[in-house]
This record gives C-alpha cells, structure tokens and sequence, in this order.
C-alpha cells in the first residue's frame, strides 16, 4: 500500500484518489498528476498503463539518443525497402477501400433507379387496371 506522493511527499490516504506510475512503481496524489479526472477514473478501471513525468521524460530522453545513433549502412537500405513496403501497403489498401466505395455508390444508385422504375411501372399497371374496371 502507497504511503507517500511522488510528488509532494505528502501521507495518501486510503480513500483519496490515487494513481501508481508503471515503470517506477511510485504512487501519486491524482491532483499532482497532468491528467483530468475523467481520464485517470478510466485509466483506474481499465487498468491502463500511467508514467509519471520523470520516467516519461527519461522515455523521450532515451528516444531521441536512439534517433541520433548512425544506423548500420548495410541495414539502412532494409529499414528504407520495410517502410517503403509498408506505405506502398497502405495506399494498397486506401485505393482498394475507396474502389469498394466508389463501386458501392455506383451500386446503390443503381438499385434505387430499379426501384423507382419498378414503382412507375406498378402506378401504370394500377391505372390501367382502373381504366379496365370502369369500362366494364
């Protein structure tokens, strides 16, 4: 059981609302937290995955270090070919879904021109019927 924030060192108390970061294990006060309560009671429930700023910062940190080391040469080529696949994966996928759209629309307006059609022809076919049964 926490006994002190993170933050501010203060006692947590049993019923106040709190919330443990997941790489340092440190419990916080939700009011020293950069996160709105309706996100920390969801983060709560789902049990999400919450850092606290300084290992969020030691993350970034250690991000950017990565960005700055050289790439193998003999991998950069590889790396260049898996994200141009990736992309060219992509559009693959957007041109399919837009043609399915487009064919979709073409389809729909298709089906509600048979229809209205099929009405006109129903409409002639009672008037005609009408005609039959007042000439009898």
């Amino acid at each position: 059981m926490p006994n002190t924030c993170g933050v501010c060192n203060a006692k947590l108390g049993k019923k106040g609302h709190k919330i443990q970061c997941t790489e340092c294990l440190d419990w916080y006060h939700d009011k020293r937290t950069d996160i709105d309560s309706n996100k920390l009671n969801l983060t709560l429930a789902k049990k999400l995955v919450w850092r606290c700023n300084e290992c969020d910062s030691i993350d970034k940190s250690e991000e950017d270090e990565d960005e700055n080391e050289e790439v193998n040469p003999t991998k950069k080529p590889l790396i260049e070919n898996t994200n141009l696949h990736k992309n060219s994966k992509f559009t693959d996928i957007g041109e399919k879904l837009n043609t399915l759209i487009k064919q979709k629309k073409k389809d729909f307006h298709r089906l509600e021109t048979q229809q209205q059609q099929m009405k006109e022809e129903i409409a002639h076919l009672k008037g005609t019927s009408q005609q039959k049964k007042s000439q009898k």
